[in-house]
């Protein structure tokens, strides 16, 4: 990684010069970038994300941005400055991989003695969008986003570099300790709500916690397991405006993992929608999702199976919920809402079904 000196800490220190250097590294000559202009500023929980406009001379040709993206960590964060770290590092080694659906980046910084990082990516604001939270996007856009996720997993189906370069494989080992953490979690969130949730809640969370040792050895082991991204909502997916002319791209590649492809379609509609929408879509949605992995060369993965990983994605997604009010930095008015469509998905499909 850079020293200190090459990382962008200030968002005002971008200059035309160092902006024209970086564009040529990444294989655009000749961008001849004239001016900068900063247009949004957005002060997150894990990042400062800031939006530019920029200014060419005449003879500047059409590969250049006109408005990039520039992502930097906090400087007293230790989880914004690990999940930056991943991103980078996601970012320069698969980055220019056609066949994932990822958007344009320039520069990918990281240092480990600061914890400072810097990410630029190209902008695509005017083609692309998210809905309104907490909205689901449109049907086209849903669509675009499964066409996105199935061709992310894909391309990580049963990859050699799975647990080697990339995620970590599951064992006995990380069985157990996954028990133990859920367990500490899920005693965290009940001393969090105490009675608002009822007996009957309870007990089917300690139904799955008691049957986790065994339903997850899907994970070990296992054939037809993937790279997920791992925190699969819209706002974490640039969403076409105009679906028919432009594809979605997966943003936030900071919670990657292995896991059976379907989990992340679990967070997408399962978790995120409430029943009705859910109804209208889910179906449909799972279907083009398991065609497109069967077009993109997808081989020894049956319907049965596939639907099996999705109701266990719906399993092991009652945690999220829980992990998410137990480590604080998620507001109520998220995994509230969270807990009620996971519970409504895991009836709806039959998912205690897995635990027997």
């Amino acid at each position: 990684m850079p020293d200190l000196a090459d990382i962008i800490t200030d968002p005002t220190s971008i200059t035309p010069e160092w902006l024209n250097g970086t564009f040529e590294r990444r294989g655009l000559k000749g961008a001849q970038v004239s001016g900068i202009r900063q247009r949004t500023r957005v002060n997150g929980l894990f990042s400062v994300r800031v939006f530019y406009d920029v200014l060419y001379a005449p003879s500047a040709t059409e590969a250049t941005p006109r408005k990039i993206f520039l992502k930097l960590s906090l400087p007293d964060s230790e989880p914004s400055q690990r999940m930056i770290r991943q991103e980078v590092e996601f970012y320069r080694s698969y980055g220019d991989i056609p066949a994932l659906p990822l958007v344009r980046y320039f520069a990918a910084a990281y240092s480990a003695e600061s914890g400072a990082a810097h990410l630029l990516l190209e902008d695509l604001s005017e083609t692309h969008s998210n809905p309104m939270p907490p909205l689901p996007p449109a049907q086209p856009q849903a669509e675009a986003m499964i066409d996105a996720l199935a061709s992310f997993h894909a391309y990580w189906w049963e990859h050699k570099g799975l647990g080697s370069e990339v995620g970590e494989k599951w064992t006995e080992a990380t069985i157990e300790k996954s028990m133990q953490d859920l367990g500490e979690h899920f005693e965290k969130f009940m001393d969090l709500i105490g009675d608002l949730i009822s007996d009957d809640r309870t007990r089917l969370y300690e139904r799955v916690l008691a049957a986790w040792p065994k339903v997850a050895r899907r994970l070990v082991d296992s054939p037809n397991l993937t790279l997920i991204h791992g925190d699969a909502h819209a706002w974490n997916c640039l969403l076409p405006r105009d679906a028919e002319r432009d594809t979605a791209y997966l943003i936030d590649l900071c919670t990657c993992r292995i896991r059976p492809g379907p989990n992340d379609l679990a967070y997408m509609m399962a978790l995120m929608w409430f029943p009705d929408v859910r109804a209208m879509w889910e179906k449909p949605l799972l279907e083009r999702y398991y065609q497109m992995l069967l077009s993109l060369g997808v081989k020894g993965y049956s319907r049965d199976d596939f639907k099996w990983d999705y109701r266990f994605g719906v399993l092991c997604h009652l945690f999220t919920p829980v992990l998410q009010a137990s480590g604080g930095f998620v507001p109520a008015t998220t995994w509230w809402y969270s807990f009620e469509r996971i519970l409504a998905a895991f009836s709806d499909l039959d998912c205690g079904e897995l635990l027997v």
